[in-house]
């Protein structure tokens, strides 16, 4: 996507902006998503106040009608100008261990500018806001990004196109330069091949004069084209460079007003007090064989993203948590206060300061994360919770197979290398993969909901290949040194023990997980 084709682009977006936003939900293990607004629950979470019942019954059909089963593999075909060939995703939501599912994932992949986008919401203290993001997130920052775009500073935009231009016509006289040296490098060297042979055959002393002067020549060409290559890869990293400052100033601004403005909606038509974080993974459309891919992540609150780098987990979004310094330091500037409670680091006001939890529930609000949408208590009349999100700009390398948006449900019992590691298990299908870190998870004793989003690049099976290995290989290289300690030293006998011993847990391991298999299933999870 340039600049310098952003009308083009945004004649099609709004060709499109009727276009459907997927809302993948899950509310296993007592309920399917499509139920999650009639729940009794729900409704008294979010309000019995009758403007709250009527604003969610209004978005209710619409939330419904976009609900999308995670349970099927989702590959999308986009169209042309902001399509990304192979990419795919598969999402998973359950309720696991709590009264009911606050948490929300989606995904639109449909037209919208500038490319595939996936999101992940982690509600609390009720579905209000959650289901507000779902219906109006997304649609609030494609608007922002158009008007952001088209309301920019056209003198900057003016100056760096006339920049552009200027570096392109210097560009296409080095090639022309380029081009008439190499095809003199080239009869030199051709020159250089005809005077050896016939030096062999006269036995003529290789050193004369004239010799010396050919490889003189030829030894300034390659000089020549070489700087002449250098500066027209630096040209080229130039105009990327300035492309690519221009996009996030202005992507960052049109994300955070987006933030700001559906922020002030969710406290303007919520009566109630709960909140949301979340985190968006958003693709600059280009496709996998584009000389640089890039996305950026949009970070609001404990949420993760995690891009699995050949068998390495790599986070690409940091948590928004109070006692993070920069965080501490904003609230405390603020007025407020950051303390722990239950073993959790939180923000709180003035008015709770000094009191119990059991007190603090009673009187004040305080809250596990910095950045939120809604909570009103510790937006007014102090924004203590920011709603500012962090924005954050990646480029797809070589080795990068995968990316996994979890609520912070995953990240309480599971590590980045964890969810890296099992997600790869199932390169081949993101459902899968999602699906596995969810149970996984709640294997583990979450106490959260559970929502886990997968993006794979499609396009990467060797390198999905080589990265299975490559754990296969450490997970062997494991066994091997800590058999080889015990087995006196023998690493040849700690290899066949730690084979065998492979094997065996392999046949052991598909025994118990067709067993937990079912006793999941039992419970309809």
């Amino acid at each position: 996507m340039t600049t310098l084709n952003l009308k083009r682009k945004q004649r099609d977006e709004d060709a499109h902006d009727g276009a459907q936003t997927s809302a993948l939900k899950r509310s296993a293990p007592h309920k399917s998503a499509a139920n999650v607004l009639d729940d009794p629950q729900a409704e008294s979470a979010a309000s019995n106040d009758h403007e709250h019942a009527q604003h969610e019954q209004e978005g209710a059909d619409e939330l419904k009608t976009n609900l999308v089963s995670p349970h099927k593999t989702t590959t999308e075909t986009v169209p042309a100008d902001f399509s990304i060939d192979k990419l795919r995703f598969g999402s998973e939501s359950w309720q696991g261990m709590k009264p009911m599912n606050e948490d929300r994932a989606f995904a639109d992949t449909t037209a919208r500018f500038p490319g595939p986008v996936f999101g992940v919401l982690d509600g609390h203290g009720g579905v209000f806001t959650a289901d507000f993001l779902v219906r109006n997130l997304l649609k609030t920052m494609s608007s922002s990004l158009k008007q952001n775009i088209r309301g920019s500073d056209h003198d900057a935009l003016s100056d760096m196109r006339e920049v552009a231009h200027a570096e392109l016509a210097r560009r296409r006289e080095i090639e022309t330069q380029l081009k008439l040296f190499q095809e003199q490098l080239g009869q030199v060297q051709q020159l250089m091949t005809t005077e050896t042979d016939s030096s062999s055959s006269s036995n003529k002393d290789s050193d004369s004069s004239g010799d010396k002067d050919v490889h003189a020549l030829h030894e300034q060409l390659q000089s020549a084209v070489r700087a002449m290559e250098a500066g027209i890869a630096q040209i080229d990293a130039d105009n990327a460079q300035r492309k690519h400052e221009f996009q996030t100033r202005h992507f960052k601004r049109a994300f955070t007003d987006a933030f700001q403005r559906c922020d002030a909606q969710v406290l303007l038509k919520n009566p109630s007090r709960d909140g949301s974080t979340a985190l968006l993974v958003w693709f600059v459309a280009g496709g996998p064989l584009s000389s640089e891919m890039a996305y950026y992540t949009i970070n609001l609150g404990d949420c993760r993203a995690v891009l699995c780098r050949g068998s390495h987990g790599i986070p690409l979004s940091t948590d928004h948590k109070p006692d993070r310094p920069d965080e501490r330091q904003r609230i405390q500037r603020k007025g407020g206060f950051v303390g722990t409670f239950a073993g959790i680091s939180r923000v709180y006001s003035a008015t709770g300061a000094g009191l119990s939890v059991e007190q603090q529930a009673r009187v004040a609000t305080y809250l596990a994360v910095s950045r939120a949408f809604g909570d009103r208590p510790l937006k007014e009349p102090t924004p203590l919770v920011s709603c500012e999100p962090e924005v954050k700009r990646f480029t797809v390398e070589q080795d990068d197979l995968f990316i996994v948006l979890a609520c912070d449900g995953i990240w309480d019992v599971m590590s980045n290398q964890d969810a890296v590691v099992i997600g790869l298990q199932h390169f081949e299908d993101p459902q899968r993969a999602a699906d596995a870190i969810v149970k996984e998870a709640y294997r583990r004793g979450s106490s959260d909901n559970l929502t886990a989003t997968v993006i794979q690049f499609g396009w990467q099976h060797d390198a999905a290949a080589k990265a299975k290995q490559a754990l296969a290989h450490a997970k062997t290289s494991a066994a091997v040194g800590s058999k080889a300690s015990v087995l006196g030293g023998n690493p040849r006998l700690a290899a066949i023990v730690a084979d065998n011993e492979a094997t065996g847990e392999t046949t052991e391991n598909q025994e118990d997980d067709d067993d937990e298999e079912e006793e999941i299933d039992m419970f309809n999870l």
